[in-house]
């Protein structure tokens, strides 16, 4: 597994705070408009409390803020997608149950036009199915995870650190399925 951490008082990374990987450059061909995504997830209750000031733990990124992205806030894990910056809507995927392992499987058929999809399962049951655009008018996005969270920039948070866990990170193409793509 992979363990990040930020803390607030932290240098500035790329004019933010985080720790992250890239996994797979959608500009470098690594994934087609048809890909699978999945890990499993753990939200530890010592370095993930509660706050009402969110952040990303994953991102669909392009370029300027991601098109899609998993964020947290209030406990609560969301996605928030849409294929400009004045269209992303948010959606609760699940409230975050501390000191366990979550699975996460995302199939995606990433587009800016109403051809796209993310189908979203969280703890082997499916959450939600979206159509429409979720990604800019762009090349396909790197898929980056890990920790970024803005409020450390300015202060703004009730907590200063933030650990999570990654461990099975997957990806598949359109030939996987729910079942393959299990973490």
């Amino acid at each position: 597994s992979a363990r990040f951490e930020i803390q607030e008082d932290q240098e500035l990374v790329a004019t933010g705070k985080r720790s992250e990987i890239t996994i797979v450059k959608g500009e470098d061909g690594d994934i087609g408009n048809n890909t699978w995504y999945s890990f499993a997830v753990y939200f530890p209750e010592a370095g993930y409390e509660y706050d009402d000031e969110r952040e990303v733990i994953n991102q669909w990124y392009q370029d300027g803020s991601p098109a899609t992205s998993l964020r947290t806030e209030e406990d609560k894990l969301i996605l928030e997608t849409g294929n400009t910056e004045d269209s992303r809507k948010e959606y609760v995927i699940a409230g975050i149950v501390k000191n366990k392992w979550h699975t996460v499987v995302i199939h995606f058929i990433h587009s800016y036009s109403s051809d796209g999809l993310i189908e979203i399962w969280y703890d082997g049951e499916k959450k939600m199915t979206l159509r429409g655009g979720n990604m800019y008018d762009d090349v396909l996005p790197k898929w980056k995870i890990g920790l970024y969270k803005s409020a450390f920039k300015y202060g703004t948070s009730d907590v200063s650190k933030r650990i999570i866990y990654f461990d099975n990170v997957m990806v598949g193409n359109a030939s996987s399925t729910y079942t393959s793509m299990i973490p």
